[in-house]
């Protein structure tokens, strides 16, 4: 789910650059190294390997075509991009505990968001045909 950036602190940036920094830029799940290139196994996606062995301006050139063949079939080179998840899922809180926040590359972010993700994708759909039967909906996530 897109990040919108008017739901997160005003230094949040400074906050997820900690956390990224606490974590060695690297994925604190699967490990990944931020920034690189890398490919994943289709068959089981935790398992990657590292495009080192291209030279810059082909890692490029990869990223560029997106999908390809090789000797073992498609492929998609990914450039890893360390993002910070909310382990509560509250990205409205202004003061977030640094132990609640956790640097994950963008598969292991989905992977973790994505019940949550669903729930709200759920509710938003509810609200939809309530209103467009001109009902309310009751917010049981919000605060009393």
């Amino acid at each position: 789910m897109p990040m919108n950036r008017k739901n997160y602190p005003k230094n949040w940036e400074e906050i997820s650059a900690k956390v990224r920094e606490r974590a060695g830029d690297h994925c604190e799940t699967c490990g990944v190294e931020n920034g690189k290139l890398i490919q994943r196994w289709k068959t089981n996606p935790a398992r990657y390997r590292y495009l080192l062995d291209l030279p810059a301006d082909l890692q490029e050139e990869a990223l560029k075509m997106r999908r390809g063949t090789n000797a073992r079939g498609w492929w998609n080179p990914i450039k890893v991009i360390l993002t910070v998840a909310h382990l509560d899922h509250d990205e409205t809180n202004p003061h977030p505990d640094p132990k609640r926040l956790r640097a994950l590359c963008q598969r292991c972010h989905l992977t973790y968001d994505r019940e949550d993700n669903l729930r709200r994708r759920q509710m938003r759909e509810m609200r939809e045909k309530a209103e467009e039967v001109g009902q309310e909906l009751l917010d049981l996530d919000a605060p009393e």
